[in-house]
């Protein structure tokens, strides 16, 4: 797979060019036009991200949340409330996140859209679009099964994440 930056041309591959002619490309952003980007825009990061009005989550290699956007956040705990440990599923409040093995780590979890996404996209650096996911939610109430799109977009070392709820029924 080769993969470029979709402004500048550049060519991200980490083996550098790809000797085959037929190899898949997929598109991200070289740092250098995501600064020129971010100092065109003139707004940090973070604050861009909350102008989304979908919850958008930046997501390390070792599925630890860097930064949730404000839509995010107002579905669970915000990253900065966290003590060690924070993944999506703290974020999006994930009834499997809250046992004792943690986001990504129990059974429930070989089966999860959203992790698959992040991993595929860290493995192929292929973006991931609007794939159908449930979770299951634990709010006042109870428990609450919530359908979803899920999209990964992988840029430098990091994945966002964004994630659409499309309700049910």
């Amino acid at each position: 797979m080769k993969k470029i930056c979709a402004w500048c041309r550049v060519d991200l591959s980490e083996s550098g060019v790809d000797s085959n002619p037929d190899a898949k490309i997929s598109h991200g952003i070289c740092p250098a036009c995501a600064d020129r980007l971010m100092a065109k825009l003139g707004i940090p990061l973070d604050r861009f991200l909350n102008r989304l009005e979908i919850p958008v989550v930046v997501v390390d290699r070792e599925n630890q949340v860097r930064i949730a956007n404000e839509t995010a956040q107002q579905l669970g705990h915000p990253p900065k409330e966290r003590d060690g440990d924070f993944r999506p599923g703290n974020v999006f409040e994930c009834v499997h996140a809250t046992m004792p093995e943690g986001c990504g780590k129990t059974i429930h979890c070989s089966g999860c859209v959203i992790r698959q996404s992040i991993r595929k996209t860290f493995a192929t650096g292929e973006k991931v679009e609007q794939t159908p996911a449930f979770l299951t939610r634990r709010n006042p109430e109870g428990e609450q099964e919530i359908d979803l799109l899920v999209s990964t977009e992988m840029i430098e070392d990091l994945v966002v994440l964004k994630v659409e709820e499309v309700g049910r029924g």
